[in-house]
C-alpha cells in the first residue's frame, strides 16, 4: 500500500477538516463510517482521517503506536 500523498491529495485532505482552533477538536466533514469516524480515500486505499492527520503533522506511525483522538469525538456529520 502506498501511504504517500501527493501535494494535491494533502490539500484535499486538509479541506476535509473543520479546524476551529489548535486546542479544540477537529471535525472530519467528508465521508466516513457510520460510527462517525472519518475515512480518506487515496491511492486505491482508505485510511482513518485521524491517522493521516497524525502522519502529516508528526511523521510515520510506528508499528506499536496507537493513534487515538484526544477528545474521542466522532464526526458531527455522521450521515456523510
Amino acid at each position: 500500500m502506498n501511504k504517500t500523498l501527493s501535494d494535491e491529495q494533502i490539500k484535499v485532505f486538509w479541506e476535509g477538516l473543520s479546524i476551529q482552533g489548535l486546542d479544540e477538536c477537529w471535525h472530519w466533514i467528508k465521508g466516513g463510517l457510520p460510527s462517525g469516524y472519518g475515512l480518506y480515500n487515496f491511492n486505491c486505499t482508505k485510511e482513518y482521517a485521524h491517522r493521516i492527520s497524525y502522519r502529516l503533522t508528526h511523521g510515520e506511525i510506528k508499528d506499536n503506536l496507537f493513534v487515538l483522538h484526544s477528545c474521542d469525538n466522532p464526526s458531527i456529520t455522521k450521515d456523510n
